[in-house]
């Protein structure tokens, strides 16, 4: 869900959480961002600032109010993120209380499958960032990614805003398929390739890959980008008509989390204190802080293990079958 574009944007001072084509933007003009964020008039803007200042009007990450212009995308800095880091290693302390006995399952699970070292990722990009939301759009507590996906306005409405980048943040790039998805799971060191290299014809082939031998050609592709080695693939290909006892603890830890979250976080309160009027949005900014807080407490207890030491790193397949 989150966006790093390319290794430019990791010099920058703050994170633009957000898709890849909104934040590309943003994270060239951020200081204009945070200039505007109290509101700013347009005769105390350096002339530079002023073509980029009416595409973001016209973007909508900026307002007009008669020569005034101020920021509408929420500025976690200062003491709202004191705030909001407070709140959040409360709730996910208490989250992995809850998660605890499960993430043992999960793990011994994964070691069956052969899938070990991809816990963290797993955990993260599947059930974190994913599954939760899917309970928090019933519940009417935020939007799942994948219900906004085609409405871009919407989208940047609940989903972009500015904070501290914190050296554990991770995030899922999703490439949608009829039958089902690719994950691509980046970090500061390893943001999104641009353009990324992968397309259905390699969820196709990999797919293919497990029933019968591939072209020369097509398997070139997918051992250059370590997909496959040694006549096996390297990254996990989940199913969940046949993965079932995985899907169903992921389930499990999944609902955990999301009524966890939803019982500790006075979302209605938050929202009122970080003054963004807009509790779908409040709840993925704090959401995507407990998170971040979730794995750093696993590692540190040595429940997962640091997922950037795999090599292939990042890349994590994931297959569903929908209706």
């Amino acid at each position: 869900m989150l966006s790093v574009n390319n290794k430019k944007d990791l010099n920058k001072r703050y994170l633009i959480y957000g898709s890849r084509i909104s934040t590309e933007y943003l994270y060239k003009y951020q200081d204009l961002i945070l200039k505007c964020k109290d509101g700013e008039k347009i005769y105390k803007l350096e002339t530079k600032n002023i073509k980029p200042l009416f595409k973001l009007v016209k973007m909508g990450f900026i307002e007009r109010k008669g020569n005034v212009y101020k920021t509408t995308i929420p500025i976690i800095l200062g003491d709202d993120y004191k705030y909001i880091r407070k709140k959040s290693k409360v709730v996910a302390d208490f989250i992995v209380k809850k998660i605890r006995e499960d993430i043992k399952l999960l793990k011994n699970e994964l070691y069956k499958l052969g899938y070990l070292k991809y816990t963290e990722l797993i955990l993260f990009s599947i059930i974190m960032d994913d599954l939760v939301f899917s309970i928090f759009e019933r519940k009417d507590v935020s939007k799942h990614l994948s219900t906004l996906k085609e409405n871009r306005n919407e989208y940047n409405q609940r989903y972009i805003w500015l904070s501290n980048i914190r050296k554990s943040t991770c995030g899922t790039y999703f490439v949608f398929f009829q039958k089902g998805e690719i994950r691509y799971i980046w970090d500061l060191k390893k943001p999104i390739p641009d353009p990324f290299p992968f397309d259905e014809e390699d969820f196709i082939s990999l797919d293919i890959f497990q029933k019968k031998k591939l072209n020369q050609k097509k398997l070139d592709r997918l051992q250059k980008y370590g997909l496959i080695t040694n006549q096996k693939v390297t990254i996990p290909l989940l199913y969940e008509d046949t993965n079932k006892k995985f899907f169903i603890l992921c389930d499990r830890i999944t609902k955990k989390i999301a009524l966890s979250f939803m019982k500790k976080c006075d979302m209605k309160k938050i929202d009122k204190n970080l003054r963004i009027n807009n509790i779908h949005k409040t709840v993925c900014i704090i959401y995507h802080e407990i998170m971040t807080d979730i794995l750093e407490i696993l590692e540190r207890e040595q429940a997962i293990k640091k997922y950037r030491n795999i090599n292939p790193l990042i890349f994590l397949y994931y297959k569903r079958f929908y209706n």
